[in-house]
């Protein structure tokens, strides 16, 4: 039998929890609205062990994201997730939340056929700045060529690349922004595959047990990337 993967992501406004064995999405339940992270990451996760008929115990690996995102949702998800790896069995996994945005447009390339030279994804960072990152297909697959990177929108138009480069962007930083992207090559996805999952992060899991790269609990922290406005407040007072 595969072992069982739970998967958290709060990293965005939206927010969701997966179950999955190997590549295969046993379950995954999203939050009700926007920003319930703190009222519905661990009922949610309840439910669809309760679902699956699953025990804590019989969670053998739980992958969370781990940042860039939102100061308050990387928190609460990880500090839950560090709880359940303590009081169970499970190794602890970190994913990059660009990483698992990429994996939504491969889920668009599955549906649509379409074929892009790039992918980029983007998160709002406020203050007129995007967490963002950049994948090139290299014929095989997909090869991250920029890392997670806190960008202007100028920054993110180069990195795409120009007219005769097909570039996919998604994310949910372009949900007021979008026309900030707007160039020759670029193609904004449909919206539907803006928002992190947490099914998202299955696949990517699996590569990061492949590699046996397991998180020590105790050190494992968020990667936010900039200082929140409270702490920008006060080193610009």
């Amino acid at each position: 039998m595969a072992e069982i993967i739970l998967c958290i992501d709060t990293s965005g406004r939206a927010g969701s929890a997966a179950i999955c064995n190997d590549n295969n999405i046993l379950c995954e339940k999203k939050f009700s609205g926007q920003i319930r992270h703190a009222a519905e990451l661990i009922p949610s996760t309840k439910d669809i062990l309760q679902k699956e008929n699953i025990g804590v115990n019989e969670i053998a690996y739980l992958a969370v994201t781990q940042g860039p995102g939102s100061y308050t949702g990387l928190r609460i998800g990880i500090t839950a997730a560090k709880m359940m790896v303590l009081a169970g069995r499970a190794k602890l996994l970190g994913i990059s939340s660009l990483d698992a945005c990429r994996e939504n447009c491969q889920a668009y390339i599955d549906q649509s056929g379409e074929k892009f030279d790039r992918i980029i994804p983007v998160l709002d960072a406020k203050r007129g700045q995007f967490f963002s990152s950049m994948y090139e297909f290299n014929g095989e697959g997909w090869e991250k060529k920029i890392e997670d990177s806190l960008l202007k929108p100028e920054q993110i138009i180069e990195m795409a690349g120009g007219k005769n480069t097909r570039t996919a962007l998604l994310g949910e930083g372009l949900k007021y922004y979008s026309k900030k992207f707007e160039a020759e090559g670029n193609i904004i996805l449909p919206e539907d595959f803006w928002d992190v999952k947490a099914s998202s992060l299955c696949r990517l899991a699996v590569l990061e047990i492949e590699k046996q790269n397991f998180q020590e609990p105790s050190s494992f922290a968020p990667k936010y990337m900039r200082l929140s406005d409270a702490e920008e407040n006060r080193s610009s007072a």
